[in-house]
């Protein structure tokens, strides 16, 4: 079983080296690039060829190139594979997944081959005495999983022609400390919690910038509808402007009524420009978030999500939380690791007992019997032993103080995993309050909208038959377009909090169709 899982292992980590996301600076190619979420940028509406021609990261001005429509899928499917954090979470994949497998490969065969050449000319009494030799040592050894441990050895030494070789097993088995399966894997569980805990810490990570790309995503929707509503509203001061000048002419306004409607164009003519600011600015922090270069050239749709009023049952998504939330999930693994661990101090308090049995064959010395692979088995030279090793640890406080840490440490653990989950019961609560209130936001300022544009359709008739002043329809005209506003606000405002409840619940990912691959 370990032998499959050994193989499987070596294969996920060499295809998660090279399916490891690059930037590449220039590429003329087509070729779709591997993304975290399982699909490819040729799956998008932009390809690399684009995307290259959308900005170049050596040149700090804006790019020349024709703007590109980039949706919300486009935008989280290019931070996936260019972000940085999601790009560094990756690498780290290649040295976890290898912890893995070296936890694994304790209870695998352990090879090792060890060779030795020598040669020497001495001379004694004027005579000339050459010697040499050589050794080739194979050494073989694995642990079973109760501690004990086999090891063959077998010598195969030559001195001037003379080839004695030996066979050497050694068997050790701990009676007392180190004995037992939970003690002795407890090390290779705690590499699987880990590796769990690694795929938990990737998967928070893809989620927190998946939800950070939505909102700046959104932000940029929102400003641009703001530009469109304060140039709306200059459109319609424009209007009043023009009219105000009209009965002046007609001598049914007093000159001096056209600088209040002078001073309200001038006013809006600011807010259209600080509004068109604004969308730069927000779509400066996306690409920033994406982890694309400043210069990229790209237009955002005026797409607001539809708005509908989701059924929220607390217990129902309390419970999804609990088994999809990676900071509570990862503290449960925190605990499994701990009392693992205690289970180890307190197996290192008991008195040590290791058997070994030792059994050799060959090693002989000469000629004839002695030398060559038959001296091996012509029992001439051999050895079976027996042994015990008794340790008694008296008043060892390194002893001690290991185990009242690791009872420390799982307690802690443990009031730790109780806070998580209060803190996540806290989030869930405040995110389904939060959706509920948005949502009636969101009708009341519809409401509120329908209601203002009707009072101003109202005020637009009486202004022109001279029952109202230009400051009372301007006035209600800067109502109008602070409604407009909220209500995009609104909208936006309840769609992120329902992101912020799927992204406490873990669920992100799984509502943006998005397959992690581990």
């Amino acid at each position: 079983m370990l032998n499959k899982f050994k193989a499987k292992l070596s294969i996920l980590i060499l295809a998660s080296a090279m399916s490891l996301p690059v930037l590449a600076a220039d590429d003329s190619s087509d070729s779709p690039d591997p993304t975290p979420l399982g699909s490819t940028l040729k799956d998008l509406e932009i390809t690399k060829k684009e995307l290259n021609a959308m900005g170049n990261a050596d040149n700090l001005l804006p790019s020349n190139a024709p703007s590109k429509k980039l949706s919300m899928s486009e935008s989280i499917a290019l931070a996936l594979r260019y972000n940085s954090s999601v790009q560094i979470a990756e690498i780290d994949r290649i040295t976890q997944k290898f912890n893995l497998y070296q936890a694994a490969n304790e209870f695998e065969i352990q090879y090792a081959l060890t060779a030795s050449y020598n040669a020497q000319q001495a001379r004694v009494n004027n005579l000339s005495i050459p010697t040499y030799g050589s050794t080739v040592t194979p050494v073989a050894s694995l642990n079973n999983h109760y501690g004990g441990n086999y090891t063959v050895q077998m010598n195969n030494p030559t001195s001037n022609g003379l080839y004695n070789p030996g066979l050497n097993l050694t068997v050790t088995q701990p009676l007392l400390r180190g004995f037992g399966k939970d003690v002795t894997t407890a090390t290779y569980y705690n590499a699987i919690d880990q590796e769990e805990a690694n795929k938990l810490l990737l998967k928070s990570t893809l989620i927190s910038n998946v939800s950070t790309i939505i909102q700046d995503y959104r932000t940029i929707v929102t400003n641009q509808y703001n530009v469109e509503t304060n140039k709306l509203g200059l459109d319609n001061y424009s209007d009043t402007l023009k009219s105000v000048k009209a009965l002046i002419v007609a001598g049914r306004k007093a000159p001096s009524d056209i600088v209040q409607a002078e001073s309200d164009y001038t006013t809006q003519e600011v807010n259209v420009e600080q509004a068109e600011n604004s969308v730069i600015t927000s779509k400066l922090t996306l690409v920033s978030s994406i982890g694309l270069p400043p210069q990229i050239n790209f237009t955002v749709p005026n797409d607001v999500e539809d708005i509908k009023p989701v059924k929220l049952d607390a217990q129902l998504l309390f419970n999804i939380a609990l088994e999809n939330n990676p900071t509570y999930l990862t503290q449960k693994l925190v605990v499994r690791q701990n009392e693992r661990n205690l289970l180890v101090a307190r197996d290192n308090m008991r008195t040590q007992l290791d058997a070994t049995i030792n059994a050799n064959t060959g090693n002989g010395s000469g000629g004839r019997a002695n030398a060559g692979l038959p001296s091996l088995s012509n029992n001439r030279n051999t050895l079976l032993a027996v042994g015990f090793q008794l340790t008694v640890p008296i008043n060892d406080f390194a002893l001690k103080s290991a185990l009242i840490s690791a009872q420390t440490t799982l307690s802690e653990s443990k009031v730790a995993l109780t806070a998580a989950k209060f803190q996540l019961m806290n989030n869930i609560i405040n995110d389904i309050t939060n959706v509920q209130s948005n949502y009636k936001q969101v009708v009341l300022a519809i409401n509120s909208v329908n209601l203002a544009q009707k009072n101003q359709d109202i005020l637009n008739a009486q202004y022109k038959l001279g029952l109202k002043s230009t400051f009372e329809v301007n006035e209600q005209l800067k109502n109008l377009l602070s409604d407009r506003s909220q209500l995009i606000n609104a909208k936006i405002t309840y769609l992120n909090s329902l992101t912020q409840l799927y992204s406490d619940m873990g669920i992100l990912l799984e509502k943006y169709n998005i397959k992690v691959r581990y």
